[in-house]
């Protein structure tokens, strides 16, 4: 009895693994068939580090597909980072959470623009890292003080002085606060994209 209640508990989680498995490639069709944008699927096939908000991947592709440093990886949800350090068969990929990632980028609604940067927090819940617990994944400074940023207001890349295209979606805006110097204000931001649970990617290849 042990035995078949253990045989039907790992049946479950396969099925449930392939569901999972089905909906993020019909996610990854319906992207790849929308988007105007030459792009490459890549598998996530290694992931930073694992003791806290992870802020890097490894993809399955690299020189000799074409890819080089500094290209946008999306995924079906936004934007995910841009390629960092390039191999002949694979990649790594500095995620947008990351403190080193910066990005000019504009606010859909609006059109001003501002700096988005990694905030790189590290959360834990029940022992595992969880998605939604960082309260600051990244933000957005450098945002002009005459335009009010409402919760929920779009962000997108900008196309402006760095190598990203104009307007993948990077996230949405969660609160904005005056900087101190009251030149400015910035913006929290979470992500568009499920970095948390990643596991096919596209390169956006120029």
């Amino acid at each position: 009895m042990a035995q078949e209640l253990a045989a039907a508990c790992e049946e479950i989680r396969l099925l449930k693994a392939l569901r999972q498995e089905n909906e993020e490639l019909r996610g990854m069709l319906d992207l790849k068939k929308r988007s105007r944008r030459n792009l490459l699927a890549c598998e996530v096939i290694g992931r930073g580090d694992a003791t806290g908000w992870w802020r890097t991947v490894t993809i399955s592709k690299g020189a000799s597909d074409a890819v080089r440093p500094g290209m946008a990886v999306i995924a079906a949800g936004g934007l995910v980072g841009r390629t960092w350090e390039v191999a002949e068969s694979s990649s790594i990929v500095l995620l947008i959470t990351d403190p080193m990632f910066k990005a000019s980028c504009r606010f859909s609604r609006t059109g001003t623009v501002g700096i988005l940067q990694g905030g790189g927090v590290s959360a834990w819940e029940s022992g595992r890292m969880s998605a939604f617990a960082p309260p600051r994944p990244f933000h957005v400074e450098y945002v002009s003080k005459d335009y009010r940023i409402l919760p929920r207001d779009e962000v997108v890349t900008s196309g402006l002085g760095d190598v990203l295209p104009e307007g993948l979606l990077i996230g949405y805006a969660t609160k904005a606060t005056m900087d101190p110097s009251g030149l400015f204000q910035k913006a929290d931001v979470a992500p568009a994209a499920d970095l948390y649970d990643l596991g096919r990617v596209f390169v956006v290849l120029e």
